[in-house]
């Protein structure tokens, strides 16, 4: 199932293809992400640090550390004379390569999501949230990521969101095991009960559009 943030096919899409790329990516330099600290020292000494990581916005970690990641990608990003606010993206998508220079997707990569659905489909059919059964992959089908690259990951579902890293230390990135974890991810917020939902909904303040709807996060 491809799904495509700008809701519309292209025209006359390749057999086989039915999902593009909406924008281009922003092209940053310096970013020298290799890491996150995974504990608290008050002096020098040895500490442990997280190079790969998954979790969703109801855990007490997520807010520090996407605070810390997004506030080096903005400023990076002011650098290189551009103005982003990453909260205001629904899909944050950011490939560095190994001379810390970086593509930085806001909203603009095509996203796949492989299913497995409760009924037969075919093709062109419309999908609905009953038909699904399991989130298996989530992908950026038309991104290239590269063995030697490393990737941040930062989305929304419904109110909530999700984070995942792979700093990708050996050199040996995997994509289909990101793939795998960003599906889990999608799965956790599926199968939480209708309860913590509705709370964790309100957790961060955010302002209200002319239409009543949220328009913008003042925070993660």
């Amino acid at each position: 199932m491809d799904r495509s943030t700008s809701g519309s096919l292209a025209d006359g899409p390749a057999l086989g293809n039915i999902a593009g790329n909406i924008g281009e990516p922003v092209k940053l330099t310096g970013l020298q992400l290799n890491g996150v600290a995974g504990e608290t020292v008050r002096d020098a000494r040895t500490i442990k640090v997280w190079t790969r990581l998954q979790l969703t916005s109801d855990d007490r970690l997520f807010h520090r550390i996407v605070e810390g990641l997004t506030d080096h990608i903005e400023y990076r990003a002011r650098e290189a004379s551009r103005h982003v606010v990453l909260t205001r993206s629904s899909h944050i998508l950011l490939v560095i390569h190994p001379d810390n220079s970086a593509d930085l997707w806001l909203d603009a990569a095509a996203i796949n999501l492989n299913i497995m659905a409760k009924r037969a489909v075919v093709a062109g059919a419309p999908i609905f949230e009953t038909d699904v059964a399991d989130v298996v992959a989530m992908s950026f089908p038309l991104v290239e990521i590269a063995k030697d690259d490393r990737v941040v990951c930062i989305f929304r579902e419904g109110w909530r969101f999700a984070l995942f890293f792979d700093f990708n230390p050996t050199g040996d990135f995997s994509i289909s095991r990101m793939e795998r974890d960003l599906a889990l991810l999608w799965q956790i917020f599926r199968n939480e009960p209708a309860s913590t939902m509705r709370t964790s909904r309100w957790r961060r303040p955010f302002e209200l559009g002319d239409d009543g709807c949220p328009d913008r996060w003042q925070g993660w």
